[in-house]
């Protein structure tokens, strides 16, 4: 077992990338602990396809994580809202699904539809206005 993890290891990537050997890692000029350097060469140890690895599992190098803070939205009492952005607004959305609410009630009025028979059911149970039924012990949340 031990050998075949050590071929995880040495693998390089086609990109050309070079990765750390177990040797290097253990060098005395290693950075110190802790720092960027350090934790950059301890992901190059990874074995290919690790989450944490730079590297798939085929050792070509993953794409760079995306930037979170371009995803970022400001407060609402900054500047640079997404309504500036031309995103839209909470309350603009509210509206138009308003609307679209009001061309469901249009389409479908509830007057059409006749109510189910619920005088035979029993207590708990559930029925729908297309038929569905559930008795009392499917109906338990």
């Amino acid at each position: 077992m031990a050998g075949r993890q050590d071929d995880q290891y040495s693998r390089v990537p086609d990109d050309g990338h070079q990765r750390m050997t177990a040797d290097q890692a253990g060098r005395q000029d290693a950075p110190p602990r802790w720092s960027r350097a350090e934790l950059h060469q301890r992901l190059l140890r990874l074995p290919p396809g690790h989450p944490s690895s730079p590297f798939n599992g085929d050792g070509s190098r993953k794409p760079p994580p995306p930037d979170l803070r371009k995803l970022e939205l400001p407060f609402p009492d900054e500047e640079g809202g997404p309504e500036e952005s031309g995103e839209g607004t909470w309350a603009q959305a509210a509206a138009a699904l308003r609307g679209k609410w009001e061309e469901h009630k249009e389409r479908w009025p509830a007057e059409a539809r006749t109510p189910a028979d619920r005088s035979g059911d029993e207590p708990a149970s559930w029925r729908g206005d297309g038929g569905q039924f559930l008795n009392a012990e499917e109906n338990l949340v």
